[in-house]
């Protein structure tokens, strides 16, 4: 499934962005969990494209907000507010007026942040600093958080109001037959293809993908950079840190290279644009070991079946 630029396999995650398609043509707001790298701006700007509103996209990155300069942060301000304000200045609702408020990292944003976004949500007003009027906002509100339950980091009077929906994005780790998916979908942008043997494809499933996508953003650049599109373990040394590199549970293992398996009938199958004696060739397996693994990851079209049987 694609949702502009997030690819998924994942069946749970597949359909949760169904769903959020559709409420992406609402003003409903959206709170997004996952950890770095799950693509969760990515999602924010394909939700804000979606809206067709015609203002623009802003991102606020909470955590870096001094919380005494939140407010006009926030807000903006009048001229002569203060010593240095010289001239006015928009706030980032102004600059999201019409348009999306991202609001990246939501559980870092300081206390006296959380109280005035909830004021607004509440209000649909704001006040710049110095000003003397209230004035209207228009605004989606989008928000990422990294961890499912932010705990008493974030006001809960601040999540529901940020909850129209929610979406939970896995880390690789626990969707790996997105791996080669992301990969190949990257590298088609650049209109390049990689070419990866089965051992070191069943060696990307076993990694845990501290970075998730940026890693494997980082893989390609590597490969652009170098000219080199063959993936080997070398290459993978390259974004995969041994030292910190945990290694899967090993309850795991076998889950991760049935996946693996899974994911080199798919992609020998694609390359090979369904002719199956190819994808064999390619495999180099017999072609009623083809059909065998092919019915035992649910693979089998309707009317299919092993021809030998």
């Amino acid at each position: 499934m694609e949702f502009g630029s997030f690819v998924t396999r994942s069946t749970k995650l597949v359909s949760d962005l169904e769903e959020l398609k559709k409420v992406s043509s609402t003003d409903i707001s959206v709170l997004m969990s996952g950890e770095s790298g799950t693509g969760k701006e990515l999602l924010a700007r394909m939700i804000h494209k979606v809206s067709g509103r015609k203002g623009s996209f802003v991102t606020l990155h909470c955590g870096t907000v001094n919380e005494a300069l939140a407010e006009v942060e926030l807000f903006g301000h009048e001229k002569g507010a203060f010593t240095d304000a010289v001239s006015e200045r928009s706030g980032i609702l102004e600059l999201a007026n019409e348009g999306t408020l991202f609001l990246d990292a939501i559980e870092e944003a300081p206390a006296g942040l959380q109280a005035m976004l909830l004021g607004v949500l509440q209000t649909g007003r704001y006040r710049r600093v110095a000003g003397e009027e209230d004035r209207e906002i228009d605004v989606r509100i989008v928000s990422a958080m990294g961890d499912r339950d932010p705990g008493d980091r974030v006001r809960t009077d601040l999540i529901y109001r940020l909850s129209g929906f929610r979406v939970h994005l896995p880390p690789l780790r626990e969707r790996p037959e997105d791996i080669l998916l992301i990969l190949d979908h990257l590298l088609a942008k650049e209109n390049k293809s990689s070419t990866i043997s089965p051992e070191t494809q069943a060696l990307l499933f076993t990694q845990m993908w501290p970075g998730n996508g940026w890693q494997i953003r980082h893989l390609v650049q590597h490969m652009l950079a170098k000219g080199d599109m063959e993936i080997g373990e070398e290459t993978l040394a390259t974004v995969l840190d041994p030292v910190n590199e945990s290694s899967p549970e090993p309850a795991r293992v076998g889950e991760m290279l049935g996946l693996a398996e899974r994911e080199l009938i798919i992609r020998a199958l694609n390359e090979a644009n369904g002719n199956k004696t190819e994808a064999c060739r390619k495999l180099g397996i017999s072609r009623r070991t083809l059909y065998r693994r092919i019915e035992k990851h649910g693979l089998l079209k309707d009317g299919e079946s092993d021809p030998e049987v």
